[in-house]
């Protein structure tokens, strides 16, 4: 099956944040700079659609291929908006997912398994909540990365689903997307984009996998209620001297928690509601906060991030969707 669709989309935006399609949460200026005098319009088909999807059944084992890219991928040219539109293709989603009787298995990239769900623990775009925005950042606050991993699930009962992923790290420091980046102590600044990602890097060295637990319960197909956890562990080597940690690791662990739910109070109308706090898990909320601070001592200390997205979606008539949310962190 084919997936996909041809989009054009009209941006208009009141301050000037230096963002393209998705706006840059983290740098929306104050009414006091020169950035938020002038206001920005845009035209751009960078959010267009090309992938595909393969469902079967071998020998009792159902599973399903799924392909997607966008256009917002990075590119080096310089005349985008002069002469010349060539958007990159950008790989978001790409995996397989196994499902025999009660045990599941998917490998690939997918949505982080820490993404809100509307439907059970699936990968499935149609069955998470990533809000009905048009932006392509979606929602300040909200928790989600595309990223590849591995996860388990369980079903012990249609109404129930139990999954465990581990999913690919990254020693955060920000600076994504407009978000602030830490400042490191004046001898411990060869950290940034060798052991700790600025934005710049993707090899920052990693202690092992993000680990990831979710439990969904789904009563009726009225309610989905869910409990995520997720663990994650920094390591810093200090070479500096006369410090406390000089020559020597610094090792901390990382968690967190969501609790989310989408309920429909009545027909065509449901409330939202997802709640995420962390200890060091400020990069999934589109890295708008770092995951750590670094100590003048070189030590590493998991910074606390948090966010929440609130709201409703209601449909009207048989095509029109409305939906309403606030989100912070």
């Amino acid at each position: 099956m084919p997936v996909g669709f041809m989009d054009l989309t009209g941006i208009w935006k009141d301050k000037n944040a230096g963002g393209s399609l998705g706006s840059n949460f983290g740098s929306i200026p104050y009414n006091n700079v020169a950035t938020a005098k002038l206001g920005e319009f845009r035209f751009s088909p960078q959010n267009s659609r090309l992938g595909f999807r393969v469902d079967g059944n071998y020998k009792g084992t159902q599973f399903i291929g799924y392909n997607e890219f966008d256009f917002v991928g990075t590119s080096g040219a310089t005349n985008l908006s002069v002469t010349n539109g060539a958007f990159v293709p950008r790989l978001r989603l790409f995996w397989v997912d196994l499902r025999k009787d009660k045990v599941e298995f998917l490998a690939g990239q997918s949505w982080s398994m820490l993404t809100p769900n509307r439907k059970g623990i699936s990968a499935l775009p149609g069955d998470l909540f990533y809000s009905q925005t048009t932006d392509i950042n979606y929602m300040l606050g909200l928790t989600w990365t595309r990223q590849p991993g591995v996860r388990v699930l369980y079903h012990p009962s249609d109404q129930v689903t139990i999954g465990f992923s581990a999913e690919n790290p990254d020693q955060y420091m920000g600076g994504s997307a407009g978000g602030s980046s830490i400042v490191l102590p004046a001898a411990l600044t060869g950290l940034a984009n060798v052991q700790l990602d600025n934005q710049v890097t993707q090899t920052v060295p990693d202690v092992h996998p993000d680990f990831i637990a979710k439990i969904a319960l789904d009563p009726t197909s009225r309610v989905h209620f869910e409990v995520a956890g997720i663990e994650r562990t920094f390591k810093l080597w200090n070479t500096t001297t006369g410090t406390a940690f000089s020559g020597q690791y610094s090792t901390k662990a990382g968690a967190g928690g969501a609790v989310n739910a989408n309920v429909e109070v009545f027909k065509n109308f449901r409330l939202i509601t997802n709640n995420y706090w962390s200890d060091g898990g400020g990069r999934y909320l589109f890295g708008q906060a770092p995951d750590v601070v670094v100590r003048a001592d070189g030590s590493v200390s998991p910074l606390h991030s948090g966010g929440t997205v609130d709201g409703f979606e209601a449909t009207i008539g048989k095509t029109l969707l409305y939906a309403y949310y606030g989100g912070i962190y």
